[in-house]
């Protein structure tokens, strides 16, 4: 039952199941030591897997998802087109957030969707020096051109 779980990419759920069965042990553990047995029985590690889902599911619904606006996957779109279109070279972070915003949109927004983009590697960001102060330059993955990949992290993270 436990060795057939689903295993999930999102970083939340990929983060918990590579804890998950320590989180079930000491679950299982504390659940004999309250019960004042010193061995961890069948019934504490059915009841620990059965605990360790529930919090997981919680975690969830607050961590992926929910939190992500129909509007942010239409810019997401749009940054995909306009990162696309600046080529191997890439498009300066000032540049690109001239292109996408208008007023009431603000550079913490498009921060978190240039971190966002580069955490799941859809993205890289190399630093330029100029006579001035340096540029990040930010320039398409392999990911990023993969429309079909694009599309299955969109629906994982539900963007959709």
């Amino acid at each position: 039952m436990y060795g057939q779980r689903p295993l999930h990419k999102d970083a939340y759920r990929e983060s918990f199941e590579s804890r998950e069965d320590g989180h079930v042990l000491r679950l299982a553990g504390l659940l004999a030591a309250n019960d004042r047995f010193w061995e961890i029985s069948d019934d504490h590690v059915r009841r620990g897997i059965a605990l360790v889902r529930w919090i997981k599911g919680c975690g969830t619904s607050l961590f992926t998802g929910s939190l992500v606006e129909k509007y942010d996957v239409k810019l997401l779109k749009r940054m995909r087109t306009e990162i696309l279109a600046a080529g191997d070279d890439g498009i300066t972070r000032s540049q690109l957030y001239k292109t996408l915003f208008v007023s009431g949109r603000g550079r913490q927004e498009f921060g978190t969707l240039v971190e966002t983009m580069h955490e799941l590697d859809l993205v890289s960001r190399k630093e330029v020096q100029t006579t001035g102060r340096p540029k990040e330059v930010i320039v398409a993955t392999e990911y990023l051109r993969n429309e079909l990949f694009l599309e299955d992290v969109v629906r994982k993270l539900g963007m959709e």
